[in-house]
């Protein structure tokens, strides 16, 4: 399983937030118009993550209490930061004021604290992702011995299984709700995507890392809306190369 420190660097590459020397994990920034108000090296969004909620909360209270904001003040942002379009719903004056508040080093205490416990969580939800579905390959070819598969992307430690671990973070974090669609695929079962062949993606042994680009590059979530696949793997791969990937 990749270490927390490599974890991070995934993350901060796939979300943009910590990549080519640009550090924008305590920026508040909006994805698109139907984005809430985000931040962090995860780019926690506050209408859609119940972890952005309690960081900002917590934020938002901290500095009440300092006497930097006032109660009013507070649940102003709280509500349209947790909006959809959180960028056109907030004023000017408002977004200058989450700024001052991200930029504030409790709060970035606050976020770093969230954020690791948040990575802790995904390193063990994804590594048990990928230890289920090597358990599924190898009862397959147990039982089928004139099948012969490469099990190298399921290989702790390896550039393989670095890679396969970074894209189904970047992926899963974009759009949780396909884990379990991941989940099929990684085991073998037939997968149909928004883009893929019509016949779906049945895999006939563990991917491939061409096989799992294949897959993801079909999703719904890289037709523009959420960015482009390219510019995915133009950000990951990179950083890839730096944590031995």
């Amino acid at each position: 399983m990749p270490t927390l420190e490599q974890t991070l660097v995934i993350a901060g590459a796939a979300e943009g937030s910590f990549f080519n020397n640009i550090d924008v994990r305590y920026k508040p920034s909006v994805a698109n118009e139907k984005s809430g108000l985000s931040f962090g090296i995860f780019q926690f969004d506050v209408s859609t993550n119940d972890e952005a909620k309690a960081v900002l909360s917590a934020i938002l209270r901290q500095a009440e209490v300092d006497g930097r904001i006032d109660a009013r003040t507070a649940d102003r942002i709280y509500d349209q930061a947790g909006r959809r379009n959180a960028g056109g719903m907030m004023s000017t004056p408002d977004w200058q004021i989450s700024k001052a508040l991200l930029a504030n080093e409790d709060a970035q205490m606050i976020i770093d604290a969230a954020t690791i416990k948040y990575a802790n969580r995904k390193m063990l939800e994804y590594n048990s992702m990928i230890q289920q579905a090597k358990k599924v390959w190898d009862s397959k070819v147990s039982k089928n011995s004139s099948l012969t598969c490469d099990f190298v992307i399921f290989k702790d430690g390896g550039k393989e299984n670095l890679h396969l671990f970074a894209y189904l973070l970047a992926n899963l974090n974009r759009y949780p709700k396909n884990k379990n669609v991941f989940q099929d695929w990684l085991e073998g079962k037939n997968v149909k995507t928004a883009t893929g062949p019509t016949t779906g993606f049945e895999l006939k042994c563990p991917p491939s890392l061409d096989e799992m680009h294949k897959f993801f590059n079909s999703l719904r979530i890289w037709d523009g809306t959420q960015g482009q696949y390219k510019n995915l793997r133009d950000r990951l791969d990179p950083a890839l190369k730096k944590i031995g990937g």
